[in-house]
């Protein structure tokens, strides 16, 4: 009586696992879940995409901060080239609230870069908050907002040169999201990126085994919050995932950001 009980079980459980293993054999993990019945057919609007940066540096006496500037299109008409050339770009900087100076950039190369952004002869921007206005017939005038942080400082009696290792701390900066430190010699160079932390400083450290003896020098890139973002926004596609559109901007896409740096000479 107890054999025949138990093979009433056996054989029950073994209809079902045979059913599930049925069913599964016909399951791709890339199938397309439950799909929507109607697409609405939604008209395409044109919006400016921007990529700007401000910044302090230079070379060769030409400032390095740009605006680059595209237009938005439809998938099934994308044009040979989506670079708009003649918007009205300007920067304002922001005291107390209230703009204290503006500046026009124009499209151009300054006889200095390889390839044509949009830039200022004279714009070498310090501390502080600007807007962005980029206005182009037939688009919306997007507008964006960016900080340039603090030249970012090493904390007080933390760098330590030893045999193989460099060390130190840079002070904490609620404007910058992350930093990039570069250590650069004749032929050489190495970097580390670090992200701002809850709290406390950023402690860097760099193995200097293999690397040549004599002057070198480092830079501490801080970058403010959108470029922080815009570094290390996760922009893989999933499928059957949405994904909403990444952008620091208003009335358009893209990101605008700033940044400040840090330099210093050092023998190894």
């Amino acid at each position: 009586m107890r054999q025949f009980y138990f093979s009433k079980i056996f054989l029950f459980y073994l209809f079902f696992t045979i059913i599930f293993i049925a069913n599964c054999t016909n399951y791709d993990i890339t199938d397309p879940g439950p799909q929507p019945i109607h697409l609405e057919d939604v008209e395409h609007q044109p919006k400016l995409n921007v990529l700007g940066i401000l910044r302090p540096d230079s070379a060769n006496s030409a400032p390095l901060s740009f605006i680059h500037i595209e237009g938005s299109c439809p998938i099934n008409d994308i044009p040979d080239s989506s670079i708009i050339p003649d918007a009205e770009v300007k920067v304002i900087k922001f005291g107390e609230n209230s703009p204290v100076d503006t500046s026009v950039f124009i499209y151009t190369d300054l006889g200095n870069f390889p390839t044509n952004e949009y830039r200022n002869s004279s714009f070498f921007p310090g501390q502080g908050t600007y807007q962005l206005i980029c206005k182009k017939d037939g688009y919306p005038t997007l507008t964006a907002q960016a900080t340039i942080p603090a030249i970012p400082q090493i904390e007080e009696g933390t760098l330590k040169l030893q045999k193989n290792t460099l060390a130190f701390k840079i002070n904490r900066d609620e404007d910058v999201g992350l930093y990039e430190v570069t250590l650069q010699g004749k032929g050489w160079l190495v970097k580390d990126r670090f992200l701002r932390p809850t709290r406390g400083n950023i402690a860097v450290e760099f193995s200097l085994i293999g690397i040549p003896k004599g002057e070198s020098f480092f830079k501490i890139f801080a970058f403010d919050n959108n470029l922080s973002e815009y570094f290390t926004v996760n922009l893989s596609i999933k499928p059957n995932i949405y994904q909403k559109d990444f952008s620091t901007v208003e009335n358009g896409f893209g990101s605008f950001g700033a940044l400040n740096i840090f330099e210093m000479e050092i023998d190894l």
